[in-house]
């Protein structure tokens, strides 16, 4: 079974270099990372985030067809009626 790292209370990772994100929404980069107290020294680290949560969904081509056209009969509604 493999080994799962978690964090330790009150560590820090600030991020100074984002390399790649693939489409899973992980990505890859450095920074500098305190461990918090007694943990591993303080140092750069490699690391890889999952930001897949965080992604939102580009809008599909239909739905934006469909928003165009409700604007535009909204649009000609507006229209015949100050006729």
């Amino acid at each position: 079974m493999g080994h799962t790292a978690h964090p330790a209370v009150g560590s820090t990772l600030t991020i100074g270099n984002a390399w790649d994100i693939n489409n899973n929404g992980l990505i890859l980069g450095a920074g500098r990372y305190d461990d918090g107290p007694g943990g591993l020294p303080d140092g750069e680290r490699n690391f890889i985030l999952d930001a897949s949560s965080l992604m939102v969904p580009e809008p599909s081509g239909l739905a934006v067809l469909a928003l165009a056209g409700s604007a535009l009969l909204r649009r000609q509604q507006r229209g015949s009626r100050r006729k």
